[in-house]
């Protein structure tokens, strides 16, 4: 239908949090890390939100400088 939103799912090879922000900026509604999570155990979430969170806090200062 016409209006309707798409839920766009970027999947394959991502295992950083560079690597999320960088599909969630190109569009993807979901950045999924199955195969990250299952070679990086079960840290690989809270380090990929550390390093998303940093990047930003980097880019914040950048900015203001």
């Amino acid at each position: 239908h016409k209006g309707d939103r798409k839920v766009i799912f970027a999947t394959g090879g991502i295992t950083t949090g560079a690597q999320a922000q960088q599909v969630l900026d190109a569009g993807a509604s979901v950045a999924m890390v199955y195969t990250a999570l299952v070679y990086g155990g079960v840290g690989t979430v809270t380090r990929m939100k550390s390093e998303m969170l940093e990047a930003r806090r980097r880019g914040r200062e950048e900015r203001v400088r």
